[in-house]
């Protein structure tokens, strides 16, 4: 049962007043100190100069998490430089790299078109690497990197594995399309 009104209940409803006098759930929404922290965060980023990377992530961070406009329509009504905000909203694009299942390995048609960064089992990608110096055969994980995309109903993927927990830097190269993939080739990045 909610509280009075104005107070939250401990259903977690608001309890705030409608138009009616009824009560209205907004839990869904920021409270009014959230709202003036990113209002108050907006206005710091005014002063921060398009070069500030430090900043513009901080602002970012900060953005995340409190339900607000769309930043570019923020910015138009509160005179925020352009740049500043495409930096913020860059910030919070930055894909994430999965790491929940390092042993199944998707084929090229399995991707979505775009960009996906995984975590693999170097064995699970099947990168016969007894052929190469002993240097590059060290290691048991890669960050992957697939870039897809469709042409005329055909997915193409290009697939980048860089061992992690290697001596040297090793990357390999794959590509693929439709449900194929070649073989692994290194990438050698020393002489």
């Amino acid at each position: 049962m909610p509280g009075p009104k104005g107070n939250p209940g401990a259903d977690g409803k608001d309890g705030a007043p409608g138009r009616d006098g009824t009560e209205v759930d907004l839990s869904g929404y920021a409270t009014k100190e959230a709202v003036e922290q990113a209002q108050t965060t907006a206005d710091n980023a005014y002063k921060v100069s398009s070069d500030n990377t430090k900043s513009i992530s901080q602002l970012s961070t900060r953005v995340d998490g409190i339900k607000m406009p769309n930043l570019s329509d923020y910015a138009k009504t509160s005179q925020i430089p352009t740049d500043v905000v495409t930096h913020a909203e860059l910030a919070k694009a930055t894909p994430k790299i999965d790491d929940s299942d390092k042993t199944t390995i998707k084929k090229p048609s399995e991707y979505p078109d775009g960009f996906s960064y995984e975590v693999k089992s170097i064995s699970a990608l099947s990168i016969n690497r007894s052929r190469f110096d002993s240097s590059a055969q060290t290691g048991s994980y890669g960050l992957v990197t697939t870039k897809v995309v469709t042409v005329n109903g055909t997915k193409f993927a290009h697939q980048k594995c860089e061992v992690l927990d290697s001596q040297r830097l090793i990357i390999f190269l794959r590509h693929g399309y439709s449900d194929n993939w070649t073989t692994w080739e290194l990438n050698q990045t020393w002489s």
